[in-house]
């Protein structure tokens, strides 16, 4: 049996893609994921043979969602099914590895999208590096405090993990910053827009 997971908020049904699930030429099992957390524990439980990306989802964007399908599923196709993607933004999920981007006007290619998918499926991401010998990263470590520069380093959240030692001058004792979030200094005005650049940077590394 094929096994699909599908991303999208869980109160928001959609007759049209249920129905073309229902015409599907083969057998599946389904699972559904409504945020991060629920997606990461369905890939714990069992990774899938393809992802679909529903577009009625708000708390995970395109990006963010093949972004963690490279992280903790490299090889599994994702296929988006989005009425309301702009050129670019289509081009972005192009470029990040999307499999295929559907419409609600194209669901009734979902099967051959499907099947295509499996047929040409993305190359599993590149093994990280080996991690700094001890030394070096001792090096890394005081070349980062000596610096005047704020150097920081967050999670794919934007919460803080490190802060230099310059941080104090500004934002007092850089320890207490560990898992802060890094947005709430921005100003409101330009909050929205630094994190949705953040966010694409974490999701394709550029």
């Amino acid at each position: 049996r094929l096994r699909i997971l599908i991303l999208e908020e869980q109160s928001q049904a959609d007759e049209l893609l249920d129905g073309a699930l229902e015409r599907l030429p083969f057998h599946f099992t389904l699972q559904r994921a409504g945020n991060r957390v629920a997606m990461l524990n369905e890939l714990q439980r069992g990774i899938p043979d393809i992802i679909l990306y529903h577009s009625w989802h708000r708390q995970m964007s395109e990006l963010e969602a093949q972004g963690l399908t490279r992280r903790h599923a490299p090889g599994v196709p994702v296929i988006i099914i989005d009425g309301a993607l702009d050129e670019r933004s289509s081009r972005s999920c192009r470029e990040a590895g999307a499999a295929d981007i559907l419409t609600r006007e194209t669901l009734i290619r979902l099967g051959p999208a499907i099947s295509g998918a499996l047929a040409h499926p993305p190359a599993a991401s590149v093994q990280p590096p080996a991690a700094l010998p001890q030394e070096d990263a001792e090096v890394l470590r005081l070349i980062a405090e000596s610096v005047s520069d704020l150097i920081a380093v967050l999670d794919p959240e934007g919460r803080r993990i490190y802060n230099s030692a310059s941080y104090a001058a500004l934002f007092g004792d850089p320890h207490a910053l560990q898992g802060t979030d890094s947005f709430a200094e921005i100003h409101p005005d330009d909050r929205a827009r630094i994190h949705e650049v953040f966010r694409r940077t974490v999701a394709t590394g550029i």
